[in-house]
């Protein structure tokens, strides 16, 4: 098996949070004592790091390379040390590191368009298939663009567009709360003036 296949695998069995909720050495010493084919798994390799000083009282573990397999296996050994889960982007199918949000679901790279993280996009489709399932939020939504073009293009004025999203939004509330029926809210959408 190719190096690439045995960190995938290592990855996948070892480090990536959703495979197994549990501690990261748990599911390391299950890994490696399992049966199996030992070319399938990753084979840790004895490594020279030093502790050096980088800067002025900066101290740092330093890996000269010996070759081109010590790079993988000190990052590998750095992510476990540190106990760093991963998950795979729904976006990208990527994994990345989840270093602050434990639930985050999308990285952080850029994807397709150079300025939109998988992130910005994730929250983008998440938001298009919620607004999809529900025909009052896909309502509001094309009432709120058709005011805000209205309110852009001098039909009305800005002053009278926030008035009247404050109170869409207040109304919007109300619909999620079931405080007032879906067809109210609908009802409201379509006969309230500006």
């Amino acid at each position: 098996m190719e190096l690439w296949q045995q960190i995938r695998v290592f990855w996948h069995n070892v480090q990536d949070v959703d495979v197994a909720d549990e501690p990261i050495q748990n599911k390391l010493s299950r890994f490696y004592t399992a049966s199996g084919s030992d070319s399938s798994r990753f084979a840790f390799r004895s490594l020279q790091p030093r502790y050096a000083p980088i800067e002025e009282r900066t101290f740092t573990e330093i890996l000269e390379v010996q070759n081109l397999f010590d790079i993988p296996d000190f990052f590998m050994r750095k992510c476990n040390r540190r106990k760093l889960p991963f998950r795979i982007c729904k976006n990208c199918r990527r994994y990345f590191a989840l270093s602050r949000n434990k639930n985050a679901e999308y990285c952080e790279h850029p994807f397709a368009v150079p300025t939109k993280t998988c992130k910005e996009i994730g929250a983008l489709n998440q938001w298009e298939r919620k607004k999809a399932d529900s025909p009052a939020l896909k309502a509001y939504t094309h009432e709120y663009k058709r005011r805000f073009a209205w309110s852009r293009y001098g039909k009305t004025t800005e002053e009278v567009f926030y008035q009247w999203a404050e109170l869409a939004k207040l109304i919007w509330d109300a619909c999620l709360h079931r405080e007032i029926t879906i067809e109210t809210f609908l009802e409201w959408l379509r006969h309230v003036g500006i």
